[in-house]
């Protein structure tokens, strides 16, 4: 099996998701040498989204703005951006239920070797 170093520039809470999910996917074939600069982008949304999180759960998702009126504050729309990237690149390394079917090939929510080769084919008929 190859072993992927995490890059030493993520900070510690990439590091964190990197050491959480790097293993299987380099088990799996997925997390190569190839395709560790995007996994290391994955990991750095993450813990760049997460960040934004904890300020919205510490600050609140107002703010005011000059005039006095109530705005959404600046880290909520972070967030949602940083989602919105975070999940593209899960769905590329299989990391959401949907995309980790379709990389498998098969069902992923069953170790039944039956049903995935058949893709579940075998319940339709029973």
């Amino acid at each position: 099996m190859e072993k992927i170093e995490c890059p030493d520039w993520l900070d510690e809470t990439a590091k964190k998701e990197w050491e959480k999910l790097a293993a299987e996917l380099i088990e799996d074939g997925i997390l190569t040498n190839r395709t560790a600069s995007m996994f290391a982008a994955y990991c750095t949304a993450f813990s760049r989204w997460m960040a934004a999180e904890k300020c919205i759960q510490e600050r609140g998702s107002l703010i005011c703005a000059k005039n006095g009126f109530p705005i959404i504050a600046p880290q909520v729309n972070i967030a949602s951006g940083l989602y919105s990237t975070m999940m593209k690149l899960a769905d590329e390394f299989g990391l959401t239920p949907a995309s980790l079917s379709r990389i498998s090939g098969g069902n992923a929510a069953t170790d039944d070797p039956a049903r995935t080769k058949t893709n579940g084919f075998l319940e339709l008929v029973k």
